[in-house]
């Protein structure tokens, strides 16, 4: 009886070691093995026509010069992308996503001549991603609704002047 009892609390040692092992493991995983974090904008839209009377103006102009279209068919969502205080808008069709699970997203500037487009991107949704390419704040591009690594990064190219495509697709 008195061996059974001296085998009881080695077991017990062995199992808070092991426990012990086991928990400094995995925060040494944590810890030391770098993960990948994104920090994403998520955009919030309105109505584009809800907008200021001098930008409804501008959007109606430019939507109607290169889409023929007219600012009262899209909703926007409002960012500044390069630091700059300066708002950038991201339009989309109001009825995007009823049809199809790809949209077109408008990236547009305000300049002095008038509003410019950043680009044309097609996705299922359009996030702001943490990273920049240029001083300028990547887009991520989602493609597949039931995919969330599954995403496309736009970056800011001064050669083009305006969002490319990542030549190497690697996660910021």
């Amino acid at each position: 009886m008195k061996k059974n009892a001296q085998i009881l609390p080695v077991t017990k040692k062995v199992k808070i070691r092991y426990v012990l092992i086991t928990a400094l493991s995995i925060l040494v995983i944590f810890i030391f093995i770098p993960q990948a974090v994104f920090a994403l904008e998520d955009l919030s839209y309105t109505p584009a026509s809800d907008g200021s009377p001098t930008l409804r103006l501008q959007l109606d102009d430019f939507l109607e010069k290169n889409f023929n279209s007219d600012s009262s068919r899209f909703v926007m969502s409002s960012t500044d992308l390069n630091g700059d205080n300066l708002l950038e808008y991201i339009l989309k069709r109001k009825n995007c996503g009823q049809y199809t699970n790809i949209c077109t997203y408008l990236i547009i500037a305000e300049k002095k001549e008038g509003l410019t487009l950043l680009s044309k991107i097609s996705a299922h949704n359009l996030m702001v991603g943490d990273g920049k390419s240029y001083g300028i704040k990547n887009l991520l591009a989602f493609k597949n609704p039931s995919n969330a690594y599954d995403f496309d990064i736009y970056m800011w190219s001064p050669h083009e002047k305006m969002y490319i495509l990542k030549p190497d697709k690697k996660r910021d």
